[in-house]
């Protein structure tokens, strides 16, 4: 963009100069119309004050006319060279206000440009406040298998988008002289194609940015089981709370991913297992410093491996660890009485992402903590749940 308008500059600047060229020009033989005018009125008074019939006279009245009869032509020269260069001035003109009609639409595509920076950047900031007052963190599987899509998109579609653009460009550059008409048009459909860039780009926006921890403490057992006596009024099964040992405070952000985590496991027993009753047990246990309940050298990080074990693997128990040292461990067991399931179940390949277990797992990403899923037909689902706090 900065090189056509570069180049739109330059030749404005060079039809400024023609213009005022040919101005000037137009002026000095203005000027010496003027001159030759005052010239012949002088030698038509001569004529008429000297000239006599038979008298020495009669020359210098041959002479004046002669003289006056080249002005004249001199003045008819002058005349027609003022009418070309005037109508090299109106072409001038016209080019010019084709020139500054480029340069406006330019300036509006700038400024166009200069708006979707700024809308851009309030929607990137309204997401970033969206992602903050939902206390996401960054750099989990979930996100970085979005991003990757992001960037194939970009690279592949996108790309190809944007090359078309600058053949657009190329294109009007080399029209500019030629056809100020066409480039025109090229620039119209400049603007149309960048317009259609915008709306795909912001079709495919994504959270690209999360908040960082909330720290604020909160009760771990007054908020679960609040939560739990309100979504009871929403669902027909029962649910049976047990909390066993210290009341605990955790952060708000662990305690809200905790109860995504339960409500998941109990939307996918309401919808999937056909049962009548879930349990929910929760056992803080207090730790040493040497103990650690799972060793985090044997913990999978590999993201490929965890999509494998989802996607291919046993249903029956899979294992999902992130795990760290703390003082307390935080034990949670929510069971089913349901139908349970395997990964030949039909109804678990089609419903809500293989039930919620790639959600669950993603919370509990957050929490780095350890989910196991154990599902056996008409034995119901356990999900177990444990992740450390000092």
């Amino acid at each position: 963009m900065e090189s056509i308008l570069a180049f739109i500059k330059g030749e404005k600047s060079k039809n400024e100069k023609s213009i005022n060229e040919i101005t000037e020009k137009i002026n000095q033989n203005l000027y010496q119309i003027e001159e030759i005018e005052n010239m012949v009125v002088e030698l038509s008074k001569n004529i008429d004050t000297t000239y006599e019939i038979f008298s020495p006279n009669d020359f210098d009245k041959d002479n004046n006319v002669v003289e006056i009869e080249k002005l004249n032509l001199k003045k008819t020269e002058l005349n027609i060279e003022i009418e070309a260069l005037r109508d090299k001035l109106d072409n001038l003109e016209k080019q010019k206000s084709k020139i500054d009609a480029s340069l406006e639409e330019i300036y509006d595509i700038e400024k166009q440009l200069a708006n979707n920076v700024k809308n851009t950047k309030y929607l990137i900031d309204k997401e970033v406040k969206k992602t903050e007052e939902k206390n996401i963190k960054k750099s989990t599987l979930i996100l970085e298998q979005q991003i990757n899509k992001d960037n194939h998109y970009i690279s592949n579609i996108v790309k190809k988008d944007i090359e078309k653009v600058h053949n657009k460009i190329e294109l009007c550059e080399n029209l500019i002289d030629m056809d100020s008409n066409r480039a025109k048009l090229e620039i119209t459909k400049i603007k149309e194609e960048l317009l259609y860039i915008e709306k795909k780009v912001n079709a495919k926006m994504f959270h690209v940015k999360h908040s960082e921890e909330d720290s604020e403490k909160i009760g771990l057992y007054k908020n679960i089981s609040d939560f739990i006596k309100e979504y009871q009024k929403k669902i027909n099964m029962k649910i049976s709370f047990n909390y066993s040992g210290l009341k605990i405070l955790d952060s708000k952000w662990n305690v809200i991913n905790v109860i995504r985590i339960i409500k998941e496991a109990i939307d996918n027993a309401e919808s999937h297992s056909n049962g009548t009753i879930i349990n929910i047990n929760i056992v803080i246990d207090k730790i040493n410093v040497e103990e650690n309940d799972y060793n985090i050298d044997d913990i999978s990080t590999d993201s490929n491996q965890v999509e494998s074990e989802i996607n291919n693997g046993d249903l029956h128990q899979i294992n999902f660890l992130v795990g760290d040292e703390n003082r307390y461990n935080i034990n949670i067991v929510i069971t089913d009485n349901g139908d349970g399931f395997t990964m030949q179940d039909d109804n678990v390949l089609l419903s809500n992402n293989l039930n919620g277990i790639s959600i669950m797992k993603y919370r509990t990403s957050l929490l780095n903590g350890m989910i196991i899923v154990d599902s056996s037909l008409g034995m119901g689902t356990t999900v177990k749940l444990v992740y450390q706090v000092s």
